[in-house]
């Protein structure tokens, strides 16, 4: 028989391979030039100014937009399986400062690489709750707590017993599991799978369907 890669493990090496049809060059120059632009940037409710050509201004602290290319140019595509130390890492190879000024740079960055390199996978598991989870993740459920990805501080990999291969999860795999609560209830879910997960109760919305579908009133029904 051919061994073959299951479809979560195939799903988590796509998610550690970045797609080679763009210019990382220009996005990194497009991302510098709406900066100096636009002299400011919103992320995570805080603005940060540019007041200067070349400095970022928050508060006392000036952030050097010359440091952030730098950065990226070193960090390249790899920042999605970095973790924070490594992270800080190449920022204290280029500045020596506090930790109030290597957090500034850290935000930057990581609105760099999140809002213009997409690096974030969704994996959706549909009614989960009626599956069984030892079947659906197995042992690899540790695998998808977000200390043990890979990158991480406590980074856990497993050998595959079939090919052998290593294999673990990248830390821009998001799973959602949606549920169907009316016809089965969420206390027959595994202990282990709720410690994982956090519950968001999502409730119908009946303003999304029509009020006139060939004469019927579908919100009324």
């Amino acid at each position: 028989y051919k061994i073959k890669d299951g479809i979560f493990k195939d799903f988590c090496d796509k998610a550690l391979v970045v797609k080679q049809n763009f210019n990382f060059n220009q996005i990194k120059d497009d991302f510098l030039d709406h900066c100096r632009e636009k002299k400011s940037i919103i992320y995570k409710n805080k603005e940060y100014k540019f007041e200067e050509p070349n400095n970022l201004i928050t508060g006392n602290l000036k952030i050097h937009i010359n440091y952030i290319r730098d950065m990226i140019e070193q960090i390249g595509l790899s920042y999605g399986n970095l973790s924070d130390i490594e992270i800080e890492g190449y920022i204290r190879l280029k500045i020596d400062s506090g930790d109030n000024i290597i957090n500034n740079y850290k935000i930057i960055l990581d609105y760099f690489y999140y809002k213009y390199i997409n690096f974030s996978f969704v994996f959706v598991i549909d009614e989960i709750n009626r599956g069984n989870v030892s079947k659906i993740f197995g042992e690899l459920i540790t695998l998808i707590e977000p200390s043990k990805r890979i990158g991480e501080k406590e980074e856990l990999k497993v050998k595959l017993p079939y090919s052998g291969e290593e294999f673990g999860v990248p830390k821009n795999v998001y799973i959602i599991g949606t549920m169907n609560t009316a016809d089965r209830s969420i206390t027959s879910l595994d202990t282990a799978l709720r410690r994982r997960f956090e519950f968001i109760e999502m409730m119908p919305d009946v303003s999304k369907l029509s009020m006139d579908c060939e004469g019927i009133n579908l919100q009324e029904l």
